[in-house]
């Protein structure tokens, strides 16, 4: 399944879906750190913690095991945060080596929850990515990200009991 909808490379990155849990469930996929370390991130590349202050003005933070000496994490600010509605975070991409640390500029990424009963559409904006590799990396992250999010909660909605009929 192909979540994006912008074309490759371009400003903004958006993406869209629909999901098989309700909203509460897609919500709470977002906003706990447990859950989101679970599916968040690449395939190959996956977090191995993660932390969230939930609140406008609070920090994100999901760090990747380091390989060779060299430390990754993404990293934000939470702007606005309407419950099982809308979420709106900056994102940067950090890399350390020995004493040497890169920052990405800063971009934004906003997530707007739609309620359709048993099912949520998402439709995430990610903006202000520096240059046209940059977009098509969060492109890929992104793709990946959501997919590995459908597949929890399939799983997920596969284990509950479901009524005889």
């Amino acid at each position: 399944m192909s979540f994006l909808c912008s074309p490759p490379g371009d400003d903004p990155v958006i993406l869209q879906g629909i999901f098989p849990a309700p909203c509460a469930r897609v919500w709470q996929a977002w906003t706990h750190a447990d859950e989101m370390i679970q599916w968040f991130g690449r395939h190959q590349a996956r977090f191995v913690s993660g932390a969230l202050d939930l609140r406008p003005g609070g920090t994100w933070r999901f760090e990747r095991a380091e390989v060779a000496g060299v430390r990754e994490s993404l990293q934000g600010t939470y702007r606005e945060i309407a419950p099982q509605e809308r979420l709106v975070f900056t994102w940067q991409h950090v890399k350390e080596e020995g004493s040497t640390r890169q920052e990405s500029p800063l971009s934004l990424v906003t997530l707007d929850f739609t309620d359709l009963g048993a099912r949520t559409r998402l439709d995430l904006r990610h903006e202000g990515l520096s240059n046209s590799l940059a977009r098509q990396n969060v492109t890929g992250g992104w793709g990946e990200s959501l997919t590995a999010l459908l597949a929890l909660l399939e799983e997920r909605d596969d284990a509950a009991p479901h009524p005889a009929g």
